[in-house]
């Protein structure tokens, strides 16, 4: 059972915190673990954004508190530097998020115009790489019958390509983000031991930074929304976060109404 180390931050998130190590089936186990060792109030972990770095850490924030846990795999060899100060991520759009949720908003509202699960996701995955120019995209549903991520749409210059692969759930950047139902970004992929190598080797496309939401209600995972390759070269942030996860909970809405799961 791998070794975390887990950072909990004060209740007033003012950077400062305490820190423990614990044993633990994964990094949701062990930040439940360690709140309970170390001290501090309990998180709902199915609505937690994770941004995992390139040195193995994990930032995970609490949307509901705005506090930041860092979780670090001690068994994963990984040297990083000691855990100082905890502060919120910055911006990349010169854009306000409560704006572009704003205009969002008013858009998503015409998802019911569309009848089939393929235009709906398309629709969606148009909205998402709107609000975050980004280089690809896709959306991933899950089939009960086999416990696989399908592809349903997708954009960019694979894209006709990458529909005929599954994605195991629980494998890859976006497995794991679907069956843990937490949000991810990732700056550098390549140095994330999750990343799913095999479709990206197969059609010959590279990938730098990824960002993915989870599609779930409830604990039932329904897919997932993810975008490739934030344009400009820069990093996803924390605002990338809060877009795609709106967009995510309305496509999640939508599957629920219109009772297109994906089985």
């Amino acid at each position: 059972m791998p070794l975390y180390e887990v950072f909990i931050p004060n209740e007033n998130n003012d950077g400062k915190g305490r820190k423990g190590q614990v044993r633990a089936d994964s990094w949701t186990a062990a930040l439940k673990t360690g709140l309970k060792k170390v001290g501090g109030s309990e998180v709902d972990t199915r609505s937690l954004m994770c941004d995992i770095k390139t040195d193995g850490r994990m930032d995970v924030t609490d949307p509901k508190s705005g506090r930041v846990f860092v979780i670090r795999d001690l068994d994963a060899g990984k040297d990083a530097p000691e855990i100082t100060n905890v502060q919120g991520r910055g911006k990349v759009d010169a854009r306000p998020v409560a704006e572009i949720l704003g205009e969002l908003f008013g858009e998503t509202s015409k998802i019911y115009d569309h009848k089939t699960l393929k235009e709906a996701s398309n629709f969606v995955l148009g909205l998402a790489q709107k609000a975050i120019p980004s280089e690809s995209g896709s959306v991933l549903v899950s089939d009960i019958s086999d416990d696989d991520l399908q592809f349903v749409a997708a954009t960019g210059p694979k894209a006709s390509e990458v529909m005929k692969f599954r994605v195991p759930m629980g494998q890859g950047i976006v497995g794991f983000a679907a069956q843990e139902g937490v949000s991810l970004a990732v700056s550098d992929v390549e140095k994330d031991e999750r990343f799913y190598k095999d479709i990206s080797d197969k059609i010959g496309y590279p990938v730098s930074s990824l960002i993915v939401s989870s599609i779930e209600r409830d604990g039932r995972t329904f897919g997932a929304l993810e975008l490739i390759n934030r344009e400009g070269g820069s990093s996803f942030s924390a605002d990338d976060m809060a877009v795609l996860d709106f967009l995510a909970y309305e496509l999640c809405s939508y599957l629920i109404n219109t009772q297109q799961t994906g089985s």
